[in-house]
């Protein structure tokens, strides 16, 4: 038999004392009284007097029981038919345990003034109490995606009240999933509480499908117990999608901010407040107000908001949308924002004769684009190969280059536009039918020399880097990327390149691994060469791709903004999801300082303070010293990028919760059950069910039943040999 609180147990029998105390005090003396006629009552006293001390110490031996089979109930004894050698810990519960957090931003959902990792944090700490001082936990949490043993019970319940809420690098599922994998080769029962909620974007196919290939091979001997803190009713309203649209008009900008409004089953009215300044000047405070009503929301519970900013001076603002009145999760009622106003750089296009009409793609594209989010609009010039030989590069006109299906060019005019790049300037570089195979001269520029065409008549894909490359920032993150349709953008011809050293990292390839665009730095510039060109005509019969005309002329224009940020600086947005590399132009400055949200400052290039998963550093100079790339963007609410020495701000971004974040949307508890397929997810919501759990899957006999009968008898027997002792 085994004891599940044996503590309670032994402090019942340490009571037993205070009956016998009881006992000893009321113990009768008569007084003796020489009588020698009562001689007969004194023999038939002394018969009485020994009926009376054992029916005393009958009753004592119940009064004794009482106390024991009280303390026993409490103990919640049971006995285990077959107890295992190694299998469970004495104090109930298996030798190796895992705690696996949900820590997103979706647990500062709070009721009754506690948030529900609070409410996950007290669970846990509850379990670890009835925890052997032997037993080896480990404690996950999504906002890191792992975990590790700890050293001892204690550190557990150290690192378990250490937790906080951090925007997700991992889901609930995935990090599930590492915690199975570390158990996998720990021999004996194991047990895996999962703490969180049932969020539907914790278990989408993809997560759920690398949890199900762990659960492989893990065996029976390991238990899931889910503590569900998932609402019973949701109260959130969430601000989503920002979208910042600047512009210019007359030479002061203009700064459109759209936001979407998602509100559950039930709806109310409220008001949205903006509140923006220039970081430069944060006493020049622009302030706007939107209401909204219950019946603004369309069938989908959702609505739109703009704000419209006009007349602004050039610098770069900053500032945030407040939702009122709040409601239970804070973190999606408030969404930060950077736009930058300043005055529009122009973009110079040569090609082929007729020139606008080569151009008028990759014109038209970055027209189009010219207004992203966070960004002012290009200007653009069209000319000829041989208007662009007679064009001054060195009067600061241009910012970039376009040079669309280029014919030899010369030393001289290559020299003139690596002397452009290296000073700061771009230039992308789209190899055509006018390419001579052979030409060193774009050898200083691109780093290698085109050598053959490349002809597939039944046409070639192009696959997009697995990372998150600059040149294709306009599509979002990686996951965007990844799922784009890029086999609608069918190549037939193209140019295979002899690279003097390594080939330049590659944004795009072909199906055959030969780059298809690619990107390096010269100088303080960048170079941007496609082996296919972005000029040809929708009527022309031999055109060697239809990456501008066919299906997949969508992915073009967010290509085209991609490579036009690149060669004009702006390498990344300025409003980010979290953990997104931050790229802000900082022209060269080396000694940079980051302003975090929290109000800390942390220098850039150093790593001492959020060092990466990994151990990486989280920022770091970039080596062609044009501008800056810092990672450690896991905090909410908006950054500066100042100069170390003079404190004076240079750059900016914000980081707003990415809507998966705080969307409290749950799946069933059945289609979890689907997920975890013929491994059983047991639902427990307290310490108590927990032991009940345990005691029906270990095959134990629970004695508590027969302890509370046992319990009641003795004390109405107690109750009735009372009675009749003392009546």
């Amino acid at each position: 038999m085994s004891l599940t609180a044996g503590t309670f147990f032994w402090a019942a029998c340490a009571a037993i004392v205070i009956p016998i105390a009881i006992h000893l005090l009321t113990r009768g003396r008569p007084r003796r009284v020489v009588f020698p006629p009562l001689i007969l009552i004194e023999e038939r006293f002394r018969t009485n007097k020994r009926r009376f001390r054992l029916k005393q110490l009958f009753l004592l031996a119940l009064r004794a029981l009482v106390l024991l089979l009280f303390g026993l109930l409490l103990a919640r004894p049971v006995w285990r038919r077959t107890p295992p050698a190694d299998a469970a810990l004495p104090g109930g519960g298996a030798r190796v345990a895992a705690f696996v957090f949900d820590t997103s931003l979706r647990m500062n959902y709070e009721k009754s003034g506690r948030t529900r990792l609070d409410e996950a944090k007290g669970f846990a700490l509850a379990l670890l109490d009835r925890f052997a001082a032997d037993a080896r936990v480990a404690v996950f949490d999504t906002r890191t995606g792992g975990g590790a043993f700890q050293v001892d019970r204690l550190a557990a319940r150290e690192s378990v009240e250490r937790l906080r809420t951090a925007p997700a690098r991992a889901t609930l599922a995935e990090t599930l999933a590492r915690a199975a994998e570390l158990l996998k080769s720990e021999p004996g029962e194991k047990e895996i509480f999962i703490l969180g909620d049932r969020a539907a974007a914790d278990w989408s196919a993809e997560s759920s499908g690398r949890l199900a290939r762990a659960l492989d091979g893990l065996g029976g001997e390991t238990r899931f117990y889910f503590a569900d803190f998932t609402p019973e009713t949701i109260r959130n309203f969430s601000l989503t999608d920002l979208r910042v649209d600047v512009s210019r008009d007359r030479g002061r900008g203009e700064a459109e901010i759209r936001v979407a409004l998602s509100a559950p089953e039930s709806r109310a009215s409220g008001r949205l407040e903006l509140t923006a300044a220039p970081i430069t000047a944060p006493g020049d405070e622009i302030n706007a107000v939107e209401s909204f009503t219950d019946d603004e929301f369309d069938e989908n519970n959702r609505l739109e908001k703009r704000f419209a900013l006009r007349d602004l001076a050039d610098g770069i603002y900053q500032g945030t949308i407040a939702k009122t009145p709040p409601d239970p999760l804070a973190d999606d009622d408030r969404l930060f924002f950077t736009f930058e106003v300043r005055p529009p750089k122009k973009l110079l296009f040569a090609a082929p004769a007729p020139p606008e009409t080569h151009a008028v793609f990759m014109k038209s594209a970055v027209g189009l684009q010219s207004a992203a989010p966070g960004r002012a609009p290009f200007e653009t010039e069209v000319l000829s190969y041989d208007e662009f030989r007679e064009y001054s590069l060195s009067d600061g006109n241009a910012a970039a280059l376009f040079l669309l299906d280029p014919p030899p060019l010369g030393n001289e005019l290559v020299g003139r536009i690596e002397r452009f790049v290296r000073g700061g300037g771009g230039a992308g570089i789209f190899l055509g039918r006018q390419t001579v195979p052979g030409t060193a001269e774009y050898a200083s520029l691109a780093g290698g020399t085109p050598v053959r065409q490349v002809n597939i008549p039944e046409g070639t894909p192009l696959l997009p880097d697995p990372g998150t490359h600059a040149l294709l920032a306009s599509f979002g993150t990686s996951d965007r990327v990844r799922s784009a349709p890029w086999s609608r953008l069918s190549v037939n011809r193209y140019w295979r390149m002899d690279w003097a050293e390594n080939a330049p990292p590659a944004a795009l390839r072909f199906a055959d691994g030969a780059p298809a665009l690619v990107e390096r730095s010269l100088g303080g510039g960048r170079v941007v060469l496609s082996t296919t060109p972005f000029s040809d005509l929708p009527s022309d019969p031999k055109a060697w791709n239809r990456i501008t005309t066919g299906d997949g002329a969508w992915l073009f224009l967010l290509l085209a903004d991609g490579i036009a940020r690149v060669l004009t600086g702006g390498i990344e947005p300025l409003n980010l999801a979290p953990y997104e590399t931050a790229a802000p132009n900082v022209e060269g400055k080396a000694k940079l300082e980051v302003l975090l949200p929290d109000g800390e400052s942390l220098a850039l290039g150093s790593a001492d303070r959020f060092p990466g998963p990994d151990g990486s550093p989280v920022s770091s100079l970039s080596a062609a010293a044009r501008g800056a790339s810092f990672t450690g963007t896991g905090q909410i609410g908006s950054y500066r990028i100042l100069d170390a020495d003079t404190k004076t701000p240079l750059a900016a971004f914000s980081v707003n919760p990415r809507p998966a974040d705080t969307d409290l949307a749950p799946v069933s508890f059945e289609r979890l059950g689907e997920i975890f397929g013929k491994t059983p997810l047991i639902r427990i919501d307290s310490a108590d069910r927990l032991e009940a759990v345990r005691v029906r899957l270990d095959g134990r006999f629970d004695l508590y039943s027969l302890t509370a009968l046992l319990f009641g008898l003795v004390l109405i027997a107690e109750l009735w040999a009372a009675g009749r002792l003392y009546d």
